[in-house]
């Protein structure tokens, strides 16, 4: 098993390997590098297939894993690790096969790893579907406006656009900062009326305006309500992109 450590902390660091090390006379493991920041590891995944897991502490130097996990755009098995357990939920709705609060032990690690190996990863498409999508499907968002909190029901909901922050943008234009990523928006959405543009946008299919066929066999979409950015579907995805509109 390939595994990918993803730690800014140097003891951490030195700890874990340690770890994987006296786990290798069990079961056998390969680390293929240790990153320490989410640059680093933007430009590894970018030059490198993907790792069978993924070790990754939740905060990291020059940003979170959240924000790598939007900007590589994988689905990836994830043991996550941190001191803090305020991110539990949003790593879980992530690829997420464990969470480990540091400092954590050998047993939890080996417990984490025995747990990846039970679900079936022989098919990823499906183990990804059964880590990600475990809970219900989002029926409605709760949202923050002044000094007020509303409901946003997901019928009434555009798109959501990830700029600095994500925000949630209703059919009549309002918009909203939620505080997810578009990774774990994708586990809330039911897959036949939410689909993932591109690292930028995940929107309703009431909201696609057109798709007009761009160079290089990828699609140029205008969404209502206009929000006033380009928005291009990859080649590799326009396929899918093609299939989801002729549900």
């Amino acid at each position: 098993m390939n595994i990918l450590i993803i730690e800014d902390e140097e003891m951490a660091a030195i700890g874990l390997t340690n770890m994987l090390q006296k786990l290798q006379s069990v079961q056998p493991l390969r680390i293929l590098a240790i990153l320490k920041s989410v640059k680093q590891a933007i430009l590894w995944f970018s030059n490198h297939p993907d790792p069978d897991l993924i070790i990754l502490d939740v905060e990291l130097a020059d940003g979170s894993c959240f924000d790598l996990m939007d900007s590589i755009n994988r689905a990836v098995p994830t043991i996550f690790t941190t001191a803090y357990d305020q991110y539990a939920i949003e790593a879980f709705e992530l690829n997420s096969v464990a969470y480990l609060l540091k400092p954590y032990s050998g047993q939890q690690l080996e417990a984490a790893i025995t747990k990846y190996h039970k679900l079936n990863f022989s098919n990823m498409e499906k183990a990804l579907k059964q880590i990600g999508r475990s809970g219900a499907l989002k029926s409605r968002f709760l949202v923050r406006q002044k000094d007020a909190i509303q409901t946003i029901p997901i019928e009434e909901i555009a798109f959501f656009h990830k700029d600095i922050e994500v925000f949630l943008v209703t059919h009549d234009g309002q918009w909203f900062e939620i505080q997810y990523g578009l990774d774990q928006l994708e586990t809330m959405l039911d897959p036949k009326l939410f689909f993932r543009l591109n690292r930028q946008f995940v929107a309703n299919i009431r909201a696609v305006k057109q798709a007009r066929v761009y160079p290089k066999s990828r699609y140029s979409v205008e969404l209502a309500p206009d929000p006033k950015v380009d928005i291009i579907i990859s080649q590799e995805k326009s396929k899918y992109f093609r299939k989801w509109l002729d549900q």
